[in-house]
């Protein structure tokens, strides 16, 4: 039979009845001392943290979380100590994970910590860190691998039409590639190339190499000297698509050739290759210093002769005139015969460069490096005829397709040195480097260098791009971006790109934008230079370059404006330091802005103004500076001296716009040392050592934002040769109110073990490989570096990881490859894109020139265990002993989370709510623990609110577990307390919940054995508060209700009988009547369930004769009595052959319904057809 529990769903309204009662008399509970055993981690719990370290705590991933990370700080729970978890992922992402954690004494620095008091804070979420297509790094049609280029600076075709590109890599290695002619790659290798120059044939690609970039082979590891040029072949069927390893070369053996197989193409002058060709037996160089284009044996590199030029640039062999050669040589191209007599000429241009004869009719092509031109001539018996002209410079501003960037003097390489100290021309800065360079494949298509544009453009034979057919490679990029300008805008040195925020392209789809690099001197700014865009109070937008001096200013910013609209870039100030050996001392000096006396674009010793420092002065590769949102520049100073003449450690200082002259922004940075630093020299115990400082532009308040500094500390590892420059091995974040700092220490000597990510920063290193910092709000990152590898770590402000990211292996057949490298402080970025709020991080892969990108996910997922409070433990050399609760923090955040809990619950986030809950009862039962006074609190909220989440989503074993902990509580806390009527209310609730999940699970015995314990309390009760006695009527029926569906009618008759003498004792209260006529009706199941009819149908009779003593106004009564008539009354005279008694009733029901459907019919009008058909089937009987 089916029992109806309450009318109308009353039993849920008993239970927020029940609810409200424990909130309103929560306040009036009294304290009881209780002992509640401590929760320990089960046997089965997992193992966080250092496997053979002391226990210090546990916690519990849940459900809904898939992740965890713990770091352990001080006593306070503000300074970190040790990153114990990095992102521990559970075992089983569907089941809740309970975690013992363990620590083995050892701070981040690896050293053993001292005894004391110390706390952890755990972090559990979700976040995913999804790597996007990487920015300025991409091939057209995609190659499925890398470009792994730089700015190219020569190319050439081979007689098949295949294309060989020479470029640097990674710091000046030397790439060598090879793609077919309709851009398909073929492989690429590193240490190869050299960007100087470049020839292949089928057989064999050539190419001239700077000393300084060429092994030497026989696993030496040492190079040849800077300045020298190295002619060297590579076997194209010989090679592989590889950067981990040095590729085999072919060796020439003909005389003169140096022993180890390379040809010594300037052994007297400084790097002076600008060219070369082959044909079928030569090799010929254009070795522009000494004026010479010298004729090689291509099969043994013997030296076979030699035309003189002046100053020789690109050349090409002419294959209609055998041992032929056009050479560029200044303004002219030039073709000699082969004994070396000038037969022919091309004049009349500024600065030809690149040659190449090719085509379908073997054209001659040059590329004036003046114009930024290609010309193209017919060969014809009078000389060259020119039958197109294509391109042109460009200027700052968008990237066309039509328009090159090629240098306007070729880079000045001797400051780059390795082996400076060997160079063999000393005191000589030498150029490297190709201006122009240009190959023609068979078909026609002009495959261009389009140097400072940083990518090669293949072009059809009328000069129209083929769009396919592009390749595109920033060298060493330093992602940026503004978010005050235009958050999808990355920049880069002096490139912008546009990526796509958003959508099913986000993160996959950019493309370059702009080049910003003014014209001049090549030197000035390079595509490698790190820069920051500002937009400063005159409104004009500025672009500042770090490192634009050379030696000896070493740091210097120099400072741009830029028009968008204008396509203009003008030199507006700069700022920075001058150091110089006079005798035996450094001399080191500060200087800002300069006098424009040659108004060429460059800033020169005589237009700049000295002020003398005692400093140490500034880091130059770090790069030891950032520019804030207000355009004040910040350095690091690497210390001095005080105004009294003591040693002053190194410092942070603040150089503000002090104003404008004109349009240029003004600095006084002698003036900002003098004023003493911003941040002043740690002197604390760990001194700390800056390297590097950034600040926090997302706060509200720009210009009080937090600042984030990476340096050294003295428990840290030592500054070496390798790091020094870099990050150093701590991050120093200081809060923008307070200025206090916290330091944290990004780790990559250890990881957890799920992570599959090689931490293998050398031991001796400390663990640390720290390159960089990025802030973002709530959150920043660090950039750190091992052998070979990368990753990004994302931090809460105070230290707890949320995620670790690092690249794919892309691109690299070989196990190894290179597969990122954070190589400086403005590698590394991170915003929150304004307008969909997710989360981007960039940064810089130094080895494959590129910027990785990756968006996080799941950022709501974030969820700080335990409120974020700090769990207390004593460390000594014995082990740890845990605190008991959570201090005032587990009070105030148990509640809030028990609040969460509720209002994800209202929400319909269930699965979230019950996590929650739970997540408040271990913070409850910790402080109940310690504090009795909170045992009424945790009780209710496992009775009340916590098991009734569970039982609703089907998790019943959990519900009543935890009811009948709570029930357990409330009979101490009754123990404790026998007058209190909150306690007993408790504990009559606690028994009826338990007798209601078992009843659901199927255990009605059980169910119905708490219903009665439940009774048995509330009668008592009930006799000693007159209040309860509404309450014990409810209860009495559902046990009833239990006890007839058992077959135990005649204890059901009983507690039916008691509980309508409650309500006959309560008076003519409507409510107390209406419950009496439920009640009636409710005996009246029991009765006819035990086969006595006729006490049923008087029953169900008195119910409705109560009933219509109900105003009828009430819906809620009428209601009722309309579905009393209706059941069981009419169906029980039915039964016993009353059908003539059973139809007035039946009629009175429709007559209540009619009048309650024209109320409301979406809610009446159900009930009113059914009462018509049961008329209907009694009338027609």
């Amino acid at each position: 039979m089916v029992v109806n529990f309450y009318p109308g769903g009353r039993l849920m309204r008993l239970r927020t009845q029940v609810r409200h009662r424990f909130r309103s008399g929560i306040a009036t509970l009294a304290t009881v001392a209780v002992a509640l055993s401590l929760c320990v981690a089960p046997a089965s719990a997992s193992v966080g943290g250092d496997p053979t370290g002391n226990v210090i705590g546990t916690v519990t991933i849940p459900r809904d979380k898939q992740q965890l990370s713990v770091t352990i700080y001080d006593a306070v729970g503000r300074q970190p100590v040790r990153t114990l978890i990095e992102g521990m992922r559970k075992t089983n992402p569907d089941e809740a994970e309970v975690v013992q954690l363990r620590w083995d004494g050892t701070d981040d620095y690896w050293h053993t910590v001292a005894e004391g008091n110390y706390t952890w804070k755990a972090l559990t979420s979700n976040v995913a860190a999804v790597e996007d297509d990487s920015i300025a790094q991409g091939s057209s049609p995609s190659s499925g691998k890398g470009v792994f280029s730089t700015g190219v600076g020569a190319v050439a075709a081979d007689p098949a039409g295949n294309v060989y590109e020479s470029s640097d890599w990674e710091e000046f290695h030397g790439e060598l590639r090879k793609w077919t002619g309709d851009g398909k790659r073929v492989w690429g290798m590193a240490r190869a190339g050299g960007d100087m120059a470049v020839a292949a044939d089928n057989d064999f690609v050539y190419v001239a190499v700077d000393g300084d970039e060429v092994p030497l082979g026989d696993g030496n590891s040492d190079h040849f000297k800077c300045g020298q040029t190295m002619l060297m072949r590579y076997e194209v069927a010989k090679m592989e698509d590889a950067y981990s390893k040095v590729q085999d070369w072919t060796k020439w053996t003909g005389p003169g050739v140096d022993a180890r197989g390379y040809i010594l193409a300037n052994a007297s002058r400084p790097a002076s290759v600008y060219g070369l060709a082959v044909d079928g037996e030569y090799l010929y160089s254009s070795e522009h210093n000494d004026g010479q284009v010298r004729k090689y044996k291509k099969d043994t590199g013997e030296l076979v002769g030699s035309i003189p030029v002046a100053a020789p640039k690109g050349i090409a062999v002419d294959p209609a005139t055998p041992g032929a050669l056009w050479v560029a040589t200044g303004g002219d191209v030039v073709k000699f015969d082969k004994d070396g007599n000038e037969v022919a000429k091309v004049t009349s241009l500024t600065n030809p460069y690149a040659v190449a004869v090719g085509g379908r009719h073997g054209e001659l092509y040059v590329g004036d490096a003046g114009t930024g031109k290609v010309h193209r001539y017919k060969l014809t018996a009078d000389g060259p005829a020119q039958d197109g002209e294509f391109f042109g410079a460009a200027t700052p501003g968008p990237i066309a397709d039509d328009r090159l960037r090629w240098p306007d003097q070729q880079y000045m390489a001797a400051a780059g040195c390795r082996n400076v100290k060997d160079l063999p021309f000393p005191n000589t800065p030498y150029q490297q480097g190709a201006l122009a360079s240009l190959a023609v494949l068979p078909n026609g298509d002009m495959v261009v260098a389009d140097l400072m544009n940083s990518r090669v453009m293949t072009y059809n034979e009328n000069g129209e791009v083929r769009k396919p057919l592009t390749r595109q490679a920033q060298f060493t990029p330093f992602p940026q971006v503004n978010l005050a300008m235009d958050p999808n805008i990355v920049a880069s040195g002096a490139f912008d790109y546009t990526v796509v925020p958003v959508g099913p392209d986000a993160g996959r789809a950019w493309q370059p934008r702009a080049n910003w690099r003014p014209n001049g001197p090549a030197n000035v700014i390079d595509a490698g230079r790190t820069s920051q865009r500002r937009t400063l109070s005159n409104g004009r937008t500025y672009m500042y370059f770090f490192g634009t001096g050379s030696a000896p200013r070493k740091m210097e910013v120099s400072v741009y404006e830029y028009s968008e609209t204008g396509h203009t870039m003008r030199l507006s100030t700069t700022v920075g330091q001058d150091v110089r050996l006079v005798g035996d001392q450094l001399i080191w000096r500060w200087f800002s802005g300069f006098d424009n006396k040659h108004v060429d674009g460059v800033i020169t010793d005589d237009e700049l103004t000295m002020t003398d420092s005692d400093g140490r002065g500034i880091p130059s590769l770090a790069p030891g500076a950032w520019v804030d949102a207000d355009g004040s520049i910040w350095f690091t100073v690497l210390g001095g001296k005080t105004s009294d003449g003591k040693p002053l450690g190194p410092y942070t200082l603040k150089v503000p716009v002090t104003g404008f002259a004109g349009d240029d922004p003004k600095y006084d940075l002698p003036a900002a040392v003098g004023a003493g630093p911003t941040i002043a020299p740690d002197t604390g115990p760990e001194q700390f050592f800056p390297i590097n400082t950034k600040i926090d532009e997302t706060k509200d308040d720009r210009t009080k934002g937090d600042i984030y500094r990476t340096g050294w500390t003295k428990s840290g590892p030592q500054p070496n040769g390798t790091l020094f420059w870099m990050g150093g091995s701590t991050v120093e974040r200081r809060d923008s109110p307070s200025g206090e700092p916290i330091r944290i220490v990004p780790r990559c000597g250890r990881a957890a073990a799920d992570t599959g990510i090689p931490r293998l920063c050398a031991p001796e290193n400390g663990g640390s490989g720290l390159s960089a910092v990025a802030p973002d709000g709530d959150y920043f990152y660090t950039a750190t570096n091992a052998v070979g590898h990368a990753w990004i770590t994302m931090y809460t402000t105070d230290g707890l990881v949320v995620a670790t990211m690092a690249a794919a292996h892309y691109g690299t057949d070989d196990a190894s490859g290179h597969q990122s490298f954070v190589d400086s402080a403005d590698g590394l970025t991170a915003y929150t894109h304004p307008g969909d709020h997710q989360r981007y991080v960039l940064a810089e892969d130094s080895f494959l020139n590129r910027a990785l990108r990756w968006h996080l996910d799941n950022m709501d997922s974030v969820h700080r265990l335990n409120g974020g409070c700090a769990k207390g433990f004593g460390w000594n050399a014995g082990g740890a002993t845990i605190s008991t609760g959570w201090g005032q923090c587990g009070y105030d955040q148990a509640r809030a989370l028990m609040a969460e809990a509720q209002r994800l619950w209202g929400q319909g986030a269930r699965t979230e709510a019950v996590e929650r809950a739970l997540e408040a009862v271990a913070m409850g039962r910790e402080i109940a623990q310690g504090d009795s006074s909170f045992q009424p609190t945790l009780a209710g909220w496992l009775t009340f609110v916590v098991s009734g989440y569970l039982g609703e989503i089907g998790r019943r074993d959990e519900a009543i577990a935890l009811l009948d902990e709570g029930r357990g509580l409330y009979q101490a806390l009754v123990h404790g307390d026998p007058a209190n009527s909150q306690y007993r209310w408790g504990l009559v609730n606690a028994h009826m919940y338990l007798a209601q999940q078992f009843w659901a699970k199927g255990d009605h015995d059980q169910g119905t054995a708490r219903a009665l314990d439940a009774v048995t309390v509330l009668r008592q009760l009930a006799a000693d508060d007159q209040s309860y006695a509404v309450s014990l009527g409810q209860y009495l029926v559902a046990t009833a209700n239990f006890l007839t569906q058992q077959g135990r009618v005649d204890e059901a008759i009983a507690l039916g009988e008691e509980a309508v003498g409650v309500y006959q004792r309560l008076g003519q209260d409507p409510q107390h009547l209406h419950m009496k006529a439920w009640v009636l009706n409710q005996l009246a199941t029991y009765y006819w369930a035990k086969g006595d009819h006729g006490q049923g149908i008087a029953k169900a009779l008195d119910a409705i004769a109560v009933a219509r003593q109900l105003p009828q106004a009430n819906q809620t009564y009428a209601a009722a009595l309309g579905q009393w008539l209706l059941w069981p009354t009419t169906g029980y005279l039915k039964d016993s052959g009353r059908r003539p008694d059973a139809i007035p009733l039946a009629r009175e029901a429709v007559d209540i319904f009619t009048r309650l459907n024209e109320a409301d019919s979406a809610r009446y009008g159900p009930s009113l057809a059914a009462a018509k058909q049961i008329l209907a089937d009694l009338t027609a009987a």
